[in-house]
């Protein structure tokens, strides 16, 4: 449903039906064509790229909306930081789901970070998307976050990687059914927090684990 009083652009102000105008929507830079299927990557003609091929990832697939570029890199700032949230809804309309029967999950926040922010953007974004799309069943409870970790942000990719390690813990699966699982985050940089997401699923039993993600640094 569309605003009933026109709002400003976040981006521009002038004044629209949406949280960014269609003008300023242009400036938004999609993915390339060709992406590796598994990291979102760039790589030639679209196939896994050699890392993955080397690595055999967990994920099946990893579908970025955007590149982390301006201006959706601060868009991105506005949601989590500002607390902007009509650009939940924005966001949740660009994003293309699959139209068989899917649960959606969420990453946790530290709940350290939950409490100071006040909310989790993944999952507000997570239920956005569920009321475009009848089929995806959002499981916000299912995988958890330990207290014990730090954030990720500023770390290098190995410290990203060892930090995160250990940090998910899965409840409340015992109900669901064979669909497949779609993680939600807003940012994938190295890959280490869906990849250590992927692979606490794994090993709970779950095995067709994809990923769905706003913006995907380059």
């Amino acid at each position: 449903m569309k605003n009933i009083f026109p709002v400003p652009c976040l981006l521009c102000g002038c004044l629209q039906n949406d949280a960014v105008c269609q003008e300023c929507q242009q400036d938004c830079p999609l993915m390339p064509k060709a992406i590796c299927p598994t990291c979102a990557m760039p790589c030639v003609n679209a196939n896994a790229c050699a890392n993955c091929n080397n690595q055999k990832p967990i994920l099946k697939s990893v579908k970025a909306l955007f590149q982390y570029d301006f201006p959706v890199n601060h868009l991105i700032t506005l949601l989590k930081y500002k607390a902007h949230l009509s650009l939940l809804k924005w966001f949740a309309k660009q994003i293309l789901m699959p139209k068989e029967t899917s649960y959606l999950l969420p990453i946790p926040l530290l709940p350290k970070r939950l409490k100071q922010r006040g909310f989790n953007q993944s999952a507000l974004l997570a239920k956005e998307i569920a009321k475009i799309n009848p089929q995806i069943i959002v499981k916000e409870n299912v995988l958890k976050h330990n207290a014990t970790h730090q954030n990720q942000t500023g770390l290098t990719k190995q410290e990203r990687i060892k930090n995160i390690q250990g940090a998910f813990f899965v409840e409340n699966s015992k109900h669901l059914e064979n669909f497949p699982l779609i993680l939600l985050d807003d940012v994938m940089t190295t890959g280490a927090t869906l990849n250590e997401a992927a692979r606490t699923l794994q090993k709970n039993g779950f095995s067709n684990i994809h990923a769905q993600i706003l913006a995907r640094r380059m």
